[in-house]
């Protein structure tokens, strides 16, 4: 159902990719601030706080989300419905 509609609503295919590429990795980067900030303000779980861990990731979630939007691009391009001839 949703392929259906990425196809042939050309807005929402974009709208979907935009939420990929940049949605998606802001909001994993902020969950990574989140987890090094409770890590540096409560000792008691034993874990230290390293910005190195929010780098990498920011990274990953950067990287996922251009493969993801890659994956859509391609889906899409394959799935493209052709118009039939007309005789």
């Amino acid at each position: 159902m949703l392929s259906v509609l990425l196809v042939s609503v050309p807005w929402l295919a974009f709208a979907v990719l935009v939420a990929v590429v940049i949605v998606g990795p802001v909001c994993a980067s902020a969950l990574s601030v989140a987890i090094e900030a409770v890590q540096a303000l409560v000792p008691a779980i034993g874990r230290a706080c390293d910005t190195g861990d929010w780098v990498t990731n920011t990274i990953g979630a950067v990287l996922g989300g251009v493969v993801a939007a890659l994956a859509l691009v391609w889906h899409r391009s394959a799935t493209r419905l052709e118009p039939v001839p007309v005789e």
